[in-house]
């Protein structure tokens, strides 16, 4: 988080397409791209979904925040969204559905142990 002094670093991230096909991939359910809606409500601050894709994606993003593997302590929606967008580039560069940039070398970003899991050893 770039400037934790004007944003809250725990607040709600609205994922990206990349974390999108990641939490697809993840839970085997519908892409809820395009189609979650949220409001602000501006006397509390609070971002409240107001579809039910919206409300599936924070209980998503809810269920991964709690998991036990989980190795984020804290900034969970940020953390998650991260987590989902790097799963997704994990699957389509190891099937060959999308390439790493020329230049870097696919094990200088995932090395082959890769995993989301947290370590039994930390």
């Amino acid at each position: 988080m770039a400037r934790p002094d004007l944003v809250d670093p725990e607040s709600w991230v609205t994922p990206g397409t990349l974390s999108f096909y990641g939490l697809w991939q993840i839970f085997g359910g519908k892409n809820l791209f395009g189609k979650t809606k949220f409001e602000l409500d501006e006397s509390t601050g609070d971002y409240n979904p107001v579809s039910p894709q919206a409300e599936m994606l924070v209980e998503q993003f809810n269920t991964l925040a709690k998991h036990k593997d989980n190795p984020m302590e804290r900034q969970y929606n940020i953390n998650i969204e991260d987590k989902a967008c790097m799963w997704c580039k994990h699957l389509f560069i190891s099937h060959g559905v999308k390439s790493t940039t020329k230049k870097i070398p696919y094990e200088w970003i995932y090395p082959r142990s890769f995993s989301l899991k947290k370590s039994l050893h930390s």
